[in-house]
């Protein structure tokens, strides 16, 4: 529930804070990567397997051979250089990562060069399959592929700027191979899986680097640099976590619908190219107007979370004097009259004394209750202290005298129906009927004065104290509320 005086908050300009990291998004992003860590190990340790054990092949889905022995091993590597590089690792165990790390991108590298230069063996290293000359040997993008994890592995761990940069740019440069080889399988594009389809990036393949793809990242947004807004807590990070997918997937289902019309000859070329137009542009429309929407909303929520007081969810201090002034401006421009109260709690910090801040916290909680149950939503609340309660209302509430009238009957009913209540607070206003002659401040220092007076008056009388006793032996104990 927003804080009262709400309806003001829209139009607020605030200032911009440092992002944070988003504890919750590095807990679940942890967790995430050991899944997909497990899942390249399954998939390429059972395909290893296969390759090493032929009597078990036959009880394997057929396609499994489209992956390479020598694929699979790179990454069975890839995937134990990471497990073995997160936190808290030993000193071994960084040195086995290193090495894992170093040997991908060496398979990778040495793969590259066979294609460009000649045989050198790549093909031999494991078993491969008797069909073709070169079965064993991974494609030139998986090949690529390889020279890239096993570049983000080995640079990722040094704490050097340029070093870190580079091991951003192999990151996204891994993600934009992964998405290269998903376009060759979707648009049945054999240049851009593989050299032929004896030599393809199978789909395990592109799988299991769809995975290293995306914790690698991860590992690089967590580390700092480039990606690092990936898990802050900003809204443009929230913005571009909840829109990726969406951005990920629009321009695949765009081009896959225009690629429909193109094929099933329901139109004319002509007309089709006219119709792929508007496809695309409303696609890009929707996302466009989704974002902005899901913006607006967000950073609705973060203003609603910086102006209020979170143990009453009225406005703090410094969201009542934002709000307040909106609120004086709008009576200039109705030309209505505006009261402020001040409240301020008779004997809170003997209740904290004797009964625990639990208790005092749970009185506060309640005073505020009472005062969102008094005045309207369009009045200003807020809590200006740690005992003290300013609420700035429009004439159109109705008089002081009468709105404190209402005050007393809500107490004094809450206090019959709950025994355990029993509020004793004294008030204080200032009237204005020309918001414009006169500034919030001195409205506060005017209800103030009041408030005091009046407290004086009721010390005098006694009523303080005895509402205090009262007050102290029926709010419940920090022990008897656990």
């Amino acid at each position: 529930m927003p804080p009262y005086g709400g309806c003001f908050l829209a139009s607020l300009p605030l200032k911009q804070s440092s992002p944070r990291p988003d504890l919750r998004i590095l807990s679940a992003s942890a967790e995430l990567e050991k899944l997909g860590l497990w899942l390249v190990t399954a998939v390429a340790g059972c395909i290893l397997l296969l390759w090493f054990v032929p009597s078990a092949a036959a009880l394997a889905p057929s396609g499994w051979s489209k992956m390479t022995a020598n694929a699979a091993a790179g990454m069975l590597a890839a995937a134990g250089s990471l497990a073995l590089s997160g936190p808290r690792r030993s000193s071994l165990m960084l040195r086995l990562s290193a090495i894992a790390a170093w040997a991908v991108l060496a398979l990778g590298c040495l793969t590259l060069l066979e294609y460009a230069y000649g045989p050198i063996g790549i093909d031999h290293w494991l078993p491969r399959s008797s069909v073709g000359s070169n079965d064993g040997r991974p494609s030139p993008q998986t090949a690529l592929g390889f020279a890239l994890v096993g570049l983000c592995l080995a640079l990722g761990s040094h704490p050097g700027r340029k070093l870190g940069t580079l091991s951003d740019l192999g990151a996204i440069s891994l993600i934009a191979l992964v998405l290269v080889l998903v376009s060759g399988y979707v648009y049945q594009m054999v240049e851009l899986v593989g050299l032929s389809k004896a030599n393809l990036s199978s789909p395990q393949t592109v799988f299991c680097f769809f995975l290293l793809s995306c914790v690698i990242a991860a590992r690089r947004a967590s580390a700092g640099g480039w990606l690092s807004f990936w898990f802050d807590g900003g809204i443009g990070s929230r913005v571009a976590r909840l829109v990726f997918p969406l951005v990920v997937l629009t321009p695949f289902v765009a081009f896959a619908a225009v690629g429909y019309l193109d094929s099933a000859d329901i139109f004319p070329a002509a007309y089709t190219r006219a119709v792929e137009t508007p496809i695309i542009v409303l696609a890009a429309l929707a996302m466009i107007a989704w974002m902005g929407r899901l913006t607006n909303k967000l950073e609705r929520e973060l203003r609603y979370q910086s102006l209020k007081d979170q143990l009453t969810n009225v406005l703090n201090r410094r969201g009542f004097f934002t709000v307040a002034d909106y609120a004086m401006k709008n009576a200039i421009r109705l030309k209505t009259g505006l009261t402020l109260f001040y409240f301020d709690l008779d004997g809170l910090k003997k209740v904290n004394d004797s009964l625990g801040h639990k208790a005092g916290s749970e009185l506060i909680t309640r005073f505020a209750d009472v005062l969102v149950a008094t005045f309207r939503k369009t009045d200003v609340i807020g809590r200006i202290g740690g005992d003290e309660f300013v609420v700035l209302a429009s004439d159109s509430s109705g008089t002081a005298e009468a709105m404190l009238a209402r005050m007393a009957a809500i107490v004094a009913a809450r206090a019959m129906s709950d025994p355990l209540l029993e509020i004793s607070y004294s008030s204080g206003y200032a009237e204005t009927s020309s918001p414009a002659t006169v500034a919030i401040d001195d409205l506060i220092h005017q209800a103030d004065k009041m408030m005091y007076e009046r407290k004086q008056l009721k010390k005098a009388a006694g009523s303080t104290t005895g509402a205090l006793a009262k007050t102290n032996r029926l709010l419940p104990s920090p022990s008897a509320t656990g």
